[in-house]
């Protein structure tokens, strides 16, 4: 009961900032060790990887505690899941390797490489499920919306797929050629001596990601767009400098000339440390402040836990598939905790968009305070119209199939009475309402 009211007490905001703080560390440990000079003494890495670890664990039973109100046990697809269950086993795989690899690196100071082919495994495979889920349900949603943010979202959802499948064929490359035991190394030599030969995948692979961070970009650009459509100055700002900054990361001529730079003034080393560390992470945080803007202009709270989600996972996806040192300097496993957020990421974005609609098509007094409020209430709006035409839809059949109004049996609309109709739309309304009942008692 303790352990229920401290996940409940930990806000929202905070679990994103510990999100920023546990993946910046965990990429970025090896960078500021060079630049403060820190020494490394026998056990330091273990301890800051113990830490990360348990700070790991808590984030994310915490996020699937207070997710956990908008899983429920639904058909995707027409097939019976208990999403839940998925849920809680992918984490229980998850959380048993990793404690693992921990255990092993406490007490003999290596661990065993096929964890890790688990891991990734488990972890993508988990992402790949939700990213072609989410896919398919924004082709659904498209059908009958015809929102533009539809169709970017099931560009970026289809484009996260692959994103997925070649960040795990990249990884499993890089860490093909690695022992079973994985042993103690000297990191500095290690980043030395590694081979600069870009391997093929990795060109795929990154621009797949480059066009999926891109993609959200746009999304987000209309998203944001009408909520500071006042402040122009203020938005091009927020929307610019994350793309920018982005782009500068990426293009080998930037990063000679940035060299060259700090060649001629070495004064200028720590600062490109700190830049190079950190810009990766801008455009997830402005993708992930997006949706929080969103959430601060509703005051149902409920629907708010629906949103959150989304938040989290468009931050973990860019954060998660980020090219980092683990395949290079693999004892100790820094970098490793980033990779694993993708199965999360994924799950995440899927689920609140799901969820999101679910709960305004359930809701019909929700819209009228939220028109108003939210400025890309179309956009969730026609997505749940979908999903109320899907299981309108399906009540139809069932009439059809057990013939409870004949009204198949008329040869034209005029046959049909004014009372048929009243009864059929009482009947539907009915069986939405006994649905929706038998969800949440669900």
């Amino acid at each position: 009961m303790q352990k229920k009211f401290i996940l409940s007490k930990v806000d929202s905001f905070c679990i994103l900032l510990i999100l920023i703080g546990l993946i910046y560390i965990d990429s970025s440990i090896f960078d500021f060790i060079d630049l403060f000079e820190i020494p490394v003494k026998d056990g330091f890495f273990n301890i800051i990887f113990c830490s990360l670890v348990i700070v790991f664990i808590f984030v994310i039973i915490t996020i699937i505690y207070k997710v956990n109100v908008t899983i429920s046990v639904d058909t995707l697809f027409k097939i019976k899941l208990n999403i839940k269950k998925i849920v809680y086993v992918y984490n229980i795989i998850l959380f048993i390797c990793v404690l693992i690899i921990l255990y092993q690196v406490l007490s003999a100071n290596n661990y065993n490489i096929y964890l890790v082919y688990i891991l990734l495994l488990n972890s993508h495979i988990f992402a790949l499920f939700f990213s072609i889920s989410g896919a398919i349900k924004f082709f659904q949603w498209l059908r009958i919306g015809k929102e533009k943010l539809s169709i970017i979202y099931l560009i970026s959802f289809a484009s996260f797929s692959l994103l997925i499948c070649l960040s795990l064929l990249y990884n499993m490359f890089e860490i093909s050629g690695a022992p079973v035991n994985i042993t103690t190394t000297n990191y500095q030599k290690a980043l030395q001596t590694t081979s600069y030969d870009i391997p093929e995948i990795y060109k795929f692979y990154i621009s797949t990601y480059i066009f999926s961070f891109c993609a959200i970009w746009v999304s987000t650009f209309f998203l944001l767009y009408d909520y500071i459509n006042k402040k122009p100055l203020q938005f091009w700002i927020i929307m610019v400098i994350p793309l920018v900054l982005f782009v500068l990361n990426l293009f080998p001529t930037t990063i000679t000339y940035v060299v060259y730079l700090i060649s001629l003034y070495p004064f200028l080393f720590p600062l490109y440390t700190i830049l190079s560390t950190s810009t990766f992470l801008i455009g997830p945080i402005i993708f992930s402040l997006a949706i929080f803007l969103m959430v601060r202009n509703t005051d149902n709270q409920i629907f708010k836990n629906h949103l959150l989600p989304i938040s989290y996972g468009l931050f973990l996806i860019f954060a998660s598939t980020q090219s980092n040192l683990f395949s290079q300097i693999l004892y100790p496993p820094f970098g490793l905790i980033t990779i694993l957020f993708t199965g999360l990421s994924l799950f995440l974005m899927f689920l609140g968009f799901y969820s999101s609609s679910i709960y305004i098509t359930r809701n019909y007094s929700l819209v009228k305070t939220f028109v108003n409020r939210v400025y890309q209430y179309e956009f969730f709006k026609n997505i749940a119209k979908s999903e109320l035409e899907k299981e309108v839809s399906t009540i139809f059949k069932n009439i059809q199939k057990d013939n409870i109004f004949p009204i198949a049996e008329k040869e034209n609309v005029d046959e049909i009475t004014k009372e048929e109709v009243t009864k059929l739309i009482e009947f539907v309304k009915g069986e939405l309402k006994s649905k929706n009942v038998n969800k949440k008692n669900s």
